[in-house]
């Protein structure tokens, strides 16, 4: 995630977003069909290149909300000792923020941009999804916290 230091106005009409790199080595970089890494096109330092993230056509993601089912699923979404999905204080900002109208789409887009604008990321190895909402803090790469503590029954909330 990289944070701006101002919101983008109509970000949903973004088609791609193209960042140049320096001082790491281009193969850190991962590459799949929306994310490409290439040399740089002008006269650039010789060690930089750019990274080209495409935004990937939304419309392909829309249509009927079907929520998962089944005692495998309820389980993968189980409160734990890390991720207390059921605390009343995690509950509760989760109906802050996201509705029970919003599609699974939308409550993720929510959750994801709540996340950017009011968890700071900081490296630290013991986060509870609880312990991240109550101090703003949290590594994003461990908790993920953007949808692990905000639980809604038709979004998955486990990191990949």
């Amino acid at each position: 995630m990289i944070r701006i230091a101002k919101p983008l106005p109509h970000p949903e009409k973004l088609h791609f977003l193209k960042a140049r790199f320096q001082g790491i080595e281009q193969s850190l970089i991962p590459e799949d069909h929306r994310q490409k890494v290439m040399p740089t096109s002008d006269a650039g330092p010789k060690d930089a290149f750019d990274v080209t993230v495409r935004v990937e056509d939304l419309s392909r993601f829309k249509g009927p909300a079907q929520a998962p089912t089944g005692s495998d699923y309820d389980a993968y979404l189980a409160s734990t000792t890390a991720i207390q999905s059921d605390h009343k204080e995690i509950v509760d900002q989760a109906k802050q923020i996201v509705s029970p109208n919003d599609s699974p789409l939308e409550k993720v887009t929510k959750l994801t941009r709540w996340t950017a604008e009011n968890i700071k990321s900081e490296m630290k190895d013991s986060f509870t999804a609880l312990s991240v909402l109550r101090s703003k803090k949290g590594n994003a790469n461990h908790t993920r916290p953007s949808t692990q503590h905000l639980p809604d029954r038709n979004v998955s909330r486990r990191g990949s």
